[in-house]
């Protein structure tokens, strides 16, 4: 348990220094890393994760309601800018998807 206690903090400490040092991309890179290795921590195949463990995550932990988008709207976000720096993954579907846009509220980000 200490080891999980010590990732997550490491994790949200690198994700507020990016932020506070102006690296937003980078930060939210982290941020996406960090979501696909918390999905990673509730895989049934404690192997190898992959989209579904993201987003059962993502469904279970996080309340997506005022977001408006859908775990899978999430992941296909993650997988176009961690991938390819866009904001389109290849199974993105305008009919079916949102495409995300991200912004910082300074006033809630420390």
């Amino acid at each position: 348990m200490d080891k999980l206690r010590e990732m997550i903090d490491s994790f949200n400490k690198s994700i507020k220094v990016l932020n506070q040092s102006g690296y937003e991309k980078q930060s939210l890179l982290l941020f996406l890393t960090y979501l696909d290795q918390l999905g990673w921590l509730i895989s049934p195949k404690n192997e190898f994760s992959d989209g579904s463990d993201f987003k059962k995550w993502v469904d279970t932990y996080c309340d997506l309601t005022k977001v408006g988008c859908t775990s899978t709207d999430l992941w296909n976000t993650r997988c176009s800018f961690l991938h390819m720096g866009t904001a389109e993954h290849k199974n993105f579907n305008s009919e079916k998807h949102f495409r995300l846009a991200f912004y910082q509220n300074i006033s809630l980000s420390d």
